[in-house]
């Protein structure tokens, strides 16, 4: 598209000084040095998004706000989370097989995102079909995890679906991409609501430009703004966050309530990014998530960050891109058996399940 562009316009400027060949010789010039640079960036994806490397096409702010109140997969298909790693949805369009109720079974549904839905790796290689095998038949576990999602989606996929089959534990997982990213431009209870949310990213007007153009990114780069941050510079980004905060605890707080009022149990996993695990360290510090932690001594809480350390020896050489597909953030096989067994763990130690491995 970028190059089309840059003809029209090498044309129409070709015309306007048709009668000086020097110029028009220079303007040439220009014209294909811009032509072969786009074409490099394009070749390298030096300057592509996540979403355009992995998958060809490039998303814009408006097409990441909710769309749907459930934010599931079309039920009883195929679905493809990456190319040779087939999903078949279940009767609610989760990547599972058919969710059954079972009384004589203690019932464990895992919420979350990709990380969740097992992103990655086989279907079989999802860290819930793992953490399956480990329990054994005393337990049913049923995955609720869809690509792309957030907690606040957890509401409604439980309170519609989840909840009829009485579930006595709930795993949720998040990450700073949930709060970060998708609270960003989704918000939070008010976006299944026709309330008016002002926090809510608006698109801006110069991001046609930078959808087209790979050399326009390289400006947009210099002067602090860029697509990770949604077009916003790091001050209005971490500004932005802060007037967030409120609405993420009040995502936790009707969860809470959900479980509460249906007998269910919760677990809370906080998953590092791969850089986050190399770093030692996150790279938000989400510490204003702690009073809501320390109200609701129900919910149990596992950060995996030390554990991620630990496993992967990172401070002995270890090499933790073993652990993740290759130029990807997310888990391979390896990965999610680690995942599953760290949460496998934490169930155990909690009391929440007694052991069966």
């Amino acid at each position: 598209m970028a190059l089309f562009i840059l003809w029209l316009i090498f044309a129409a400027v070709i015309r306007l000084f048709s009668r000086s060949k020097n110029l028009q010789l220079a303007i040439a010039s220009v014209f294909v040095s811009l032509v072969v640079f786009e074409a490099l960036l394009l070749v390298t994806g030096f300057t592509k998004t996540y979403m355009e490397k992995r998958e060809g096409v490039y998303n814009t702010v408006k097409e990441l706000k909710p769309n749907s109140i459930l934010r599931n997969w079309p039920a009883n298909n195929i679905h493809y989370v990456l190319p040779h790693n087939i999903r078949y949805t279940n009767q609610y369009g989760f990547s599972d097989a058919e969710f059954v109720k079972d009384t004589t079974k203690i019932i464990i549904q895992t919420y979350g995102d990709s990380f969740t839905e097992g992103d990655g790796a086989p279907a079989d290689s999802s860290y819930p079909a793992i953490l399956r095998n480990y329990l054994g038949d005393k337990y049913l576990v049923q995955n609720y995890g869809v690509c792309g999602n957030d907690p606040g989606y957890v509401i409604p996929q439980f309170e519609k679906i989840g909840a009829s089959f009485k579930p006595q534990i709930l795993i949720l997982t998040y990450s700073l991409g949930d709060f970060g990213n998708d609270l960003l431009v989704r918000g939070g209870l008010k976006r299944f609501s026709d309330m008016e949310n002002p926090t809510l990213l608006k698109q801006k007007w110069y991001e046609p430009i930078y959808a087209v153009s790979y050399i326009s990114r390289l400006v947009f780069h210099a002067i602090g703004i860029e697509y990770n941050r949604y077009f916003l510079t790091k001050k209005e980004y971490l500004e932005t966050l802060e007037k967030l905060k409120p609405e993420w605890n009040e995502i936790f707080e009707e969860i809470a309530r959900l479980a509460k009022e249906n007998n269910t149990k919760i677990l809370l996993i906080k998953r590092p990014g791969d850089s986050e695990i190399e770093e030692g360290k996150y790279e938000y510090n989400m510490d204003f998530f702690n009073p809501f932690l320390e109200k609701h001594k129900e919910i149990y809480h596992l950060d995996l960050l030390s554990y991620y350390q630990n496993e992967m020896k990172v401070n002995k050489g270890g090499n933790i891109h073993s652990y993740f597909l290759v130029g990807d953030g997310h888990h391979n096989s390896k990965g999610y058996a680690l995942m599953a067994n760290g949460i496998y763990n934490a169930l155990i130690e909690t009391g929440l399940v007694t052991e069966e491995k």
